[in-house]
């Protein structure tokens, strides 16, 4: 009510002010000036909406001028900054295909929006938004496997990784076209890795191979009440969700093989807000319907041996993302190539984003050594 009064105070102080007066037209704005509904959400539609949307990770949605407007200024010094759309894949190494940077003229369209005043325009010309799918966006997935309970996350705390076991009881080898982590619960779930844990084909030979002796933890990582399981069963590293990760899609014709019998092995990373929820993941399968397809290799690697003195704050180890602190991650090929490095720059922390390379593959031979710096 405080603002309705101060409001009309000030109308009726101007309307006395200016009895008798004729009323000057409005200033119109520059017909070249940028406006929400032609020139801005396009732009928001391709590049933002998938995350900045009802029920999504981003903290606000985007699909609307009324949803937009309030957040104009922000929206610009993140473009021009680059912290959205998030991408952390240094542009002077490799070129991929779901690159997320926006272009030059897309940044100076908002800037320009921004500087104009942040018109709505004409709602006619705001183009139809895009079609999300409610729900798994791969579609109604073949397979769907669910945590066995209901984990319950404390209001306030650290809550230490949590790991989470469903077994598939595939009877033979299944190959997989696309998967997807679903939490239970956005707000407390900060990130999920899916490992698949089976016993390998002794008629197949290894094509990834561990360095052993770097890849094993000085001490294990610190657990909470449901430990991770030691047996010597392999697990590799098949999906992941974090803010901003998209489900894995396998190009057509391509698909992951997932032997008979094996567990999937979740890693849960909890965090706390204030208020006390529960979680319930889930991951979907599309399984191939391609009767003989390409199959790839997914496996992760690290270097366990990494050591830091004492005080030092500069960097702190990282898995595909960069933690807090790091300034950057190359991974180079032993041998030149048209895209000899990946770069990672700064920036990246709490991101999980996977780059898609262009262009001819780069074949590694075996005994091949990955160099990450």
């Amino acid at each position: 009510m405080r603002g309705t009064v101060i409001v009309a105070g000030m109308v009726a102080i101007c309307f006395s002010a200016l009895v008798g007066l004729k009323a000057a037209p409005p200033q119109a704005q520059p017909a070249s000036a940028p406006t929400f509904s032609k020139d801005v959400a396009p732009i928001l539609f391709k590049n933002c909406t998938h995350c900045h949307r009802p029920g999504e990770v981003a903290p606000m949605s985007l699909l609307t001028y009324k949803d937009a407007r309030p957040w104009a200024k922000a929206i610009q010094a993140a473009v021009l900054t680059g912290v959205m759309p998030p991408w952390h894949a240094d542009p002077a190494h490799g070129e991929f295909a779901n690159d997320r940077r926006l272009s030059d003229a897309d940044k100076n369209t908002i800037a320009a929006w921004v500087a104009a005043g942040a018109l709505e325009g004409n709602p006619a010309d705001v183009p139809s938004p895009p079609k999300y799918v409610d729900g798994w966006q791969i579609g109604e997935p073949d397979v769907i496997f669910e945590m066995t309970e209901d984990y319950p996350v404390p209001a306030k705390g650290v809550v230490e990784y949590e790991w989470m076991y469903i077994p598939t009881n595939f009877a033979k080898p299944t190959y997989v076209q696309a998967l997807e982590i679903r939490p239970g619960n956005r707000r407390l779930v900060h990130h999920v890795l899916a490992y698949y844990r089976a016993k390998p084909d002794a008629q197949r030979v290894p094509v990834l191979l561990f360095d052993s002796e770097r890849q094993r933890p000085p001490a294990p990582r610190a657990s909470g009440l449901r430990p991770r399981q030691t047996d010597a069963t392999p697990a590799r590293l098949i999906a992941t969700y974090a803010p901003g990760t998209l489900p894995q899609v396998f190009p057509a014709g391509t698909a992951l093989r997932l032997e008979a019998g094996g567990v999937l092995e979740l890693q849960m990373h909890y965090s706390t807000d204030g208020t006390a929820g529960t979680d319930r993941t889930k991951i979907g399968l599309i399984l191939s319907k391609n009767p003989a397809p390409v199959e790839v290799f997914a496996n992760h690697f690290f270097n366990a041996t990494l050591s830091l003195p004492a005080r030092e704050r500069r960097a702190r180890g990282c898995r595909r993302r960069l933690s807090a602190g790091r300034d950057s991650m190359g991974i180079v090929p032993p041998y030149p190539s048209a895209r000899e490095e990946v770069g990672v720059p700064a920036g990246a922390a709490g991101w999980h984003r996977t780059g898609d390379l262009v262009g001819p593959e780069v074949r590694l031979q075996l005994a091949d050594v990955l160099h990450v710096s």
